[in-house]
């Protein structure tokens, strides 16, 4: 690439972070449980930004370039239903997951409109959509990509009905979407390139053009000023303690059960009416605490609101989730244990 590449010259003061940083120490560590406190700490940022055009992001980051504000392009896109995102870059290592991001518009973690990353040898593209999570899942998943060092070019069309997903000018991924696939957008998100707006999920590698086009806008990320390269980042260690889960006895069977509603029902078929509810379940044999799995059936009922529930209600619908279905719906989750 052509061009010197500097640090970023801006100079903010710390006010926010030393705030941040001091109500943090306010609290103590009983209070945070069942997470390990340790202080922010502030360290360098590893990307660096081209006095002509590009963006790298070394070893051993944390690096991120991001917007300062969320972008106004992105009520056009939920306008249109239409973003198209090209990219050319090259990666350093193979051995990178999360994924890690190297394009995200998102508010951190869990919540995103749209993240493209590499996840080992292959490209992972999560979307928001009707049909998605808030966290753009499930993700669609081009093997490969990374398995060999070299230069990428990358191109994600979304368009009412219609994902592509094209490498090198070769289609690589295809999926359905709905009629309105961005009308669940964020308005209020921001664009990050090499890491996620946390700083927990580094990206090493170069970027020589990062353009997003919806319609009468085009705008290449790459280019000098377009983004904010701060010369220092804030890391928060708010760690999980590992607690193995205590082994169930032998023969034991579920008599208990925790549920967990998500926030909100979620319109799947972009028609405008909501109509999935997540669901999950936990059985336990009490008085362990361990969740276990088992067979049986699930029955799920949904009443009006305002309506005492009994035997001789009559629900609004009734779903039962048994034999393959049961099987297929069970999962593990990284705090919780197995569940369904």
């Amino acid at each position: 690439m052509p061009g010197a590449w500097l640090g970023s010259e801006r100079v903010r003061r710390p006010v926010l972070g030393l705030l941040a940083a001091a109500v943090l120490a306010a609290y103590p560590a009983a209070g945070l449980y069942p997470y390990r406190w340790a202080p922010p700490v502030q360290v360098p940022n590893s990307a660096e930004a081209s006095t002509e055009r590009g963006l790298r992001f070394v070893a051993p980051g944390p690096g991120i370039a991001r917007s300062e504000a969320a972008p106004d392009w992105v009520g056009e896109a939920k306008a249109t239903n239409r973003i198209e995102i090209e990219l050319r870059l090259r990666t350093d290592s193979r051995d990178q997951y999360g994924p890690a991001r190297i394009v995200s518009l998102s508010e951190g973690h869990y919540r995103r409109n749209f993240t493209l990353g590499q996840e080992g040898s292959d490209l992972v593209f999560r979307l928001r959509t009707p049909q998605s999570d808030a966290n753009g899942r499930p993700a669609t998943w081009v093997p490969g990509v990374f398995a060999t060092p070299g230069w990428r070019e990358l191109r994600i069309v979304v368009e009412p009905g219609r994902l592509e997903i094209e490498v090198d000018g070769k289609s690589a991924a295809r999926a359905a979407l709905p009629e309105r696939p961005l009308r669940t957008w964020n308005r209020s998100f921001r664009l990050a390139l090499g890491n996620e707006l946390t700083n927990k999920r580094t990206w090493l590698g170069e970027i020589s053009h990062a353009t997003v086009r919806t319609g009468g806008q085009v705008i290449d990320y790459a280019e000098p000023g377009r983004l904010e390269v701060p010369p220092t980042l804030w890391l928060f260690d708010l760690t999980p303690r590992p607690v193995p889960l205590p082994k169930l006895p032998d023969g034991a069977r579920a008599n208990a059960m925790a549920v967990r509603v998500g926030p909100k029902a979620t319109d799947t078929d972009g028609n405008g009416f909501p109509d999935e509810l997540v669901v999950e379940a936990f059985l336990f044999s009490e008085p362990h605490p361990t969740p276990m799995y088992e067979d049986g059936v699930f029955v799920f009922r949904l009443h009006p609101a305002g309506v005492t529930i009994s035997d001789e209600a009559t629900p609004l619908v009734e779903w039962r989730v048994g034999g393959e279905a049961l099987v297929r719906s069970r999962q593990r989750s990284p705090i919780f244990g197995p569940g369904h």
